[in-house]
C-alpha cells in the first residue's frame, strides 16, 4: 500500500528546507533573545523545530519503506514549524509588529518559493 506517489516531492527541495529549518530556528532564538530582545522566546520550542528538521536533511538515508511517508512528514513539518510555532510565539510576544512582519515573510513567501 503506497500512500504517496513516488517522486511527488523534490528531494533536493526537502533537504534545503531541512537545512533552513535547522539553522534558522536556532538563529532566530539567539536573534530574539540576545540581539533584538523580545519579551518571550522558547529555547525548547526552537530546538524542537530544529530537531524535526533533521530527518529532512537525512532523507537520503531513510529506509525504503519510510520514504512513502515523506509527504505526510513534510506537511506535518510545515504545519508545526511554520504555522503553530510562529503563531504561538507571536501571541506570546503580544503580536509585536516586528515579529509579525518576519512571520508574514516566512509563512507566505516561503511556501511560494518552495512550489514555484
Amino acid at each position: 500500500m503506497n500512500l504517496i506517489p513516488e517522486n511527488s516531492l523534490d528531494k533536493k527541495l526537502v533537504k534545503v528546507s531541512g537545512y533552513l529549518g535547522f539553522v534558522s530556528h536556532l538563529a532566530y532564538y539567539f536573534t530574539w533573545v540576545y540581539w533584538i530582545p523580545q519579551p518571550y522566546d522558547s529555547f525548547w520550542l526552537r530546538l524542537s523545530c530544529s530537531l524535526i528538521s533533521v530527518p529532512l536533511i537525512l532523507i537520503d538515508y531513510w529506509p525504503k519503506k519510510m520514504t512513502r511517508y515523506l509527504e505526510v512528514y513534510w506537511h506535518l513539518f510545515l504545519i508545526y514549524v511554520l504555522t503553530i510555532t510562529c503563531t504561538y510565539l507571536s501571541l506570546k510576544n503580544n503580536e509585536r509588529k516586528f515579529i509579525l512582519k518576519s512571520i508574514s515573510i516566512i509563512d507566505f513567501l516561503y511556501p511560494q518559493w518552495l512550489y514555484n
